[in-house]
Order: structure tokens, then C-alpha cells, then sequence
């Protein structure tokens, strides 16, 4: 018996297994959390994006997100419809999805004190597998831009 636990004592072949072991699942979680982290980045920034594509089609009254004016003299006006498509499927170029309820365009907002400004407000749910692991629900992001009108 005594000349068992010398050799084990003395064996030194599966110390760097041990060790992997040990680091391979702190090493892994940090991994993946540094890579959710980046996509959570990643998916405010394409919210702010959107929002700023929206604001300015709708602020300078584009053929996107407006529809013509009553007479060929009148200027383009709003169209919330165009404008809902225009920023939901900016979105879907960007991987995110939008529903009507997560945009919410104002032509008439006011923008750090300056009247006359378009503001686009989005939000979207950010779920993350991290998140439920933990037991917490999906973030919410939001993202706001402001555009003066053009008329």
C-alpha cells in the first residue's frame, strides 16, 4: 500500500490534463461572454445606425418615406407607412428585427431646445443565451436620432 501511494505521489504524467481541466471552463466562459459583449456592441450600434438613416429619409422628405404633394408644386409630405418600411427594412439589412410597436417617428419634435427636428425612436429586445443562463430576461436597447425638416 505504501509503495502505491509513493509512486502516485511521484507520477507526474496527467498534471497538465489536470490543469486544462481546471482552466478550459473559466477560459471558455470568458471567451464567450467577451464574444456576447461584442455582438451586444454591435447590435446598439445598428440600432443608432437605423435610427439615423430613419430620421434623415423622413427629415429631407425622401421618395422613401414620403409620398407627392397634392399638386406637382407641393413638396413631398410624410407617409408613415413608406417611412415604417423604409426603417424596418434598413433594420433587416442590419439583422435586426423591428415590429411597428419598437419605431416611433415625430416630425414635429423638439431636439436639444432646436423646434422643426424629425426624431426616430427605436427599440429592439436583446436576448442572449448568457442572459437566460443567468436567469435575467432580454435587454432592452433603444436608440434615438433627430434630423431638421427640409421644407
Amino acid at each position: 500500500m505504501i509503495t502505491i501511494l509513493s509512486r502516485l505521489r511521484r507520477a507526474r504524467g496527467g498534471a497538465s490534463a489536470l490543469e486544462f481541466a481546471l482552466l478550459a471552463l473559466p477560459l471558455a466562459a470568458m471567451l464567450l461572454s467577451v464574444l456576447e459583449f461584442g455582438r451586444l456592441q454591435w447590435t446598439r450600434n445598428a440600432l443608432q445606425q437605423v435610427a439615423i438613416a430613419g430620421a434623415r429619409c423622413v427629415g429631407l422628405a425622401l421618395t422613401d418615406c414620403s409620398s407627392p404633394g397634392a399638386t406637382a408644386t407641393d413638396p413631398r409630405v410624410y407617409d408613415a407607412t413608406k417611412s415604417r418600411t423604409f426603417i424596418t427594412g434598413n433594420a433587416s439589412s442590419w439583422i435586426i428585427d423591428l415590429g411597428n410597436s419598437d419605431i416611433a417617428v415625430s416630425t414635429s419634435a423638439t431636439c436639444q431646445t432646436l423646434a422643426n427636428f424629425t426624431e426616430v425612436t427605436l427599440t429592439d429586445d436583446f436576448s442572449s443565451p448568457f442572459l437566460a443562463a443567468a436567469g435575467l430576461d432580454a435587454m432592452t436597447l433603444s436608440a434615438t436620432a433627430c434630423f431638421p425638416n427640409q421644407s
